[in-house]
Parts: structure tokens; sequence; C-alpha cells
């Protein structure tokens, strides 16, 4: 962040990077403020005089490359940042990158959305309409923070619609398709061999973890004597430190507490047990890897020989978080209590459900009109004459 504690004097500093009339990187540094107020305030003053010297002629990728070295000001973490920029240069920079963000206008986008529809990967098919809609999310992101240095009125993005696939006329959605049945599981587990990766894909499953939040989850972070797991952290190799890094969660949703399973509670404590024994062990190993994290490449490609192995659907790692959330709704667990658990509002959780929930209404109705018909039946007719 542009806002620094100078741990040598006690004192706050202001450090902020931006690209000048001509084109060149710069960077503004003021120090010894005894208040991190005070140097926010001298932040706000020093972006508000950037932002009236800004050159009309910005184009769209110095607005990008500014926005990049001032990330945290706008509260987005260095994982986010890296991974706009991956969709950005992929998907935005080759059409729009030379554009002046002050001609950028609400057929701008459209435009260039419409050559995204149509153009095909290198496997010769479409982008998604998740895909499509994300990209413009993300130009979004940069268009918005042009309009907080005023150099736009208003965000041209905002004046455009969502995109809709006309391809299908009832698609469905990635949790209606990219989940098991707990027979296909059992299937799937079945054919692991070895205890290990038994107790990684058992965890997913009955715990509905991310698999970031799976992989960055430590022997600290489990509780055995509440039997619970502690979310409060993910993994991430999107920064710009070598190697897999524990970061914080998705959202403040994401910090949550999660019961074990009596099964899941044992596997950990035996694997526990075994850790303890290996030299330097402590707290802060992970419990899936030890000193180091487990790789996502590795995790991957256990996941899809098993697959193959059990002769099952395939399904995405993700796909396990879905399978848990439906099998938790269509017990009739609380929404309040699954949605904790995953780390949703309800709100979302009815969101990314809601086939789940509509198929319980029809049953419902269902079951409204055998009670009330076998009531009405057994009541006499006269009774519903006025």
């Amino acid at each position: 962040m542009p806002v620094y504690k100078d741990e040598k004097r006690g004192t706050w500093y202001v450090d902020i990077h931006y690209t000048d009339q001509n084109g060149k990187s710069r960077h503004i540094t003021r120090r010894g403020f005894k208040r991190k107020g005070d140097a926010k305030a001298a932040e706000e003053d020093i972006l508000r005089n950037l932002a009236d010297n800004l050159p009309s002629s910005m184009t769209l990728d110095e607005l990008v490359d500014q926005f990049n070295k001032n990330y945290a000001i706008e509260g987005i973490k260095e994982s986010t940042m890296i991974s706009n920029y991956s969709v950005y240069k992929q998907h935005i920079h080759k059409q729009l990158g030379s554009t002046k963000v002050k001609s950028i206008k609400a057929k701008t986008v459209m435009d260039w959305m419409s050559d995204l529809i149509a153009k095909e990967k290198p496997d010769g098919k479409k982008y998604s309409e998740n895909t499509i809609n994300n990209t413009k999310m993300t130009l979004s992101t940069y268009l918005s923070y042009a309009v907080k240095l005023e150099i736009l009125e208003s965000n041209p993005c905002h004046k455009v619609k969502k995109y809709k696939d006309q391809s299908h006329m009832s698609p469905k959605t990635d949790a209606e398709i990219n989940f098991w049945s707990q027979t296909e599981f059992n299937k799937f587990y079945d054919a692991i061999d070895d205890t290990f990766w038994k107790t990684v894909f058992s965890f997913l499953w009955e715990t509905g973890v991310r698999r970031g939040e799976l992989i960055s989850l430590q022997w600290q972070d489990i509780e055995f004597e509440k039997r619970t797991i502690m979310i409060r952290s993910t993994a991430t190799n999107k920064t710009s430190k070598k190697g897999i890094i524990r970061t914080s969660p998705k959202t403040k949703r994401s910090n949550r507490r999660i019961d074990m399973t009596s099964s899941l509670e044992a596997a950990l404590l035996d694997r526990f047990r075994n850790e303890q024994t290996k030299d330097g062990f402590c707290s802060n190993w992970y419990v899936f890897g030890d000193f180091r994290a487990l790789s996502p490449t590795t995790l991957k490609r256990k996941h899809d020989q098993y697959t193959e192995a059990a002769n099952v659907k395939h399904i995405t790692l993700h796909g396990f978080r879905h399978s848990h959330a439906s099998i938790m709704i269509m017990n009739g667990m609380p929404d309040q209590l699954v949605a904790d658990r995953l780390g949703h509002s309800v709100e979302t959780l009815h969101k990314v459900y809601t086939h789940i929930y509509e198929e319980q209404r029809v049953s419902f109705k269902e079951a409204l009109n055998k009670i009330y018909n076998i009531n009405s039946s057994q009541l006499p007719h006269d009774c519903f004459l006025g």
C-alpha cells in the first residue's frame, strides 16, 4: 500500500508511483508523519494533484500500468491485480491498449465485446458467457479507476449489459453439472491407493473448502479439542514472490470455523501424530505438505488419475465444493449453517444453488397438495358452501 510504517523512526511515510505526461514512470515519497491518518491525508492530496495534471492523452495501457503500481489504494490484493492483468493482456490490450482513455465510450466497449464474442479459442471453441462477462468486469475495474482520477466522468462499462449466450435456451450452471453423488464419490474413493490422498480428497468432500484453502491449511488451524477447523487463509502463486504463499481468504465471510466429521477427525489425528515424529515439525507446517505446501499441479494430477481409475464422470476440484453444498441442502440443513460453512451469504447460496431450491419448491407444492387434499376429503361437503 502507498502508506507505510518506518519502523526505525517510528513514523509514517507515503510512496506513490505514477506515469508522468511523457509516459515515464515516477514516484513521490513524503516522510515524517507521526500518525497514519496524517500520511493518508497527504496521500489523498498527492493523488488529487496528480489527477489535475494527468495527461488527457493517457492511453488505457498507461492507465493500467499506473493502476498496477498503486493497486493497494483500491483495496485490491496483489494476486487479484496479477490475475486481472493477465486477463487484460490476453483479451483487452491488443484491441484497446493504445486507445485514449478519454475517448472510451459505451460503444467502444460494445464493439470490443462483440469481437471477443466472435473470437475463437485455439481449440476452435468460442469463449464462454462467464469468460466474456468476467473480462468485461476486469475492464470495468480499470475504467472505474479512471473515473476516480477524474479522467472519465462515468464508467462506460456500466452502460453495457451483461452478455447472454443465446445459443443455449437454458444453459446449466457450473453448480448443476459439476458435482458427484455420494455413490460416485465412494467409487472414486475406492480407486485411491494411497492413505495420504484418501485423506486429502475426503477433506475436500466433507468440508467443501476451496482448493486454495485446503493447500494453505496449517496444523495450527486444526482445533482437535474443539473438533473444528479454522479457515483463515488461502494459497496463491500469483504474487511477485516465487512459489506458493499464504494470503488472506477470498472474502471476509471466508474467514470461518467449520466442524469436522468424526471420520475426518480420526484421519487428521492419525496424520498429525505421524507428522509429529518428523525432524523440524512445528505447528505452521502444512497439513497436506510439510514445511512446503502441496503443489496445486500435483493435486490436480492425482485428482485426474483417480477419476480415470474409478471410471466416473470428471468434475473439477471446485466440484467437490458444489457436491458438499448440494448434499447439505438436499438433506435439509438450515440455509444459514450451510452458508456459514461455505463462507457464503444466504443470498449467494440461493443464487448459486437455485436449481436445488427450485426442485425443493416443486416437492413442497406436491406435499401441500397431498396434505390438504387428504384433509379436505375428510371434511363434510357442506362446509365448503357459503
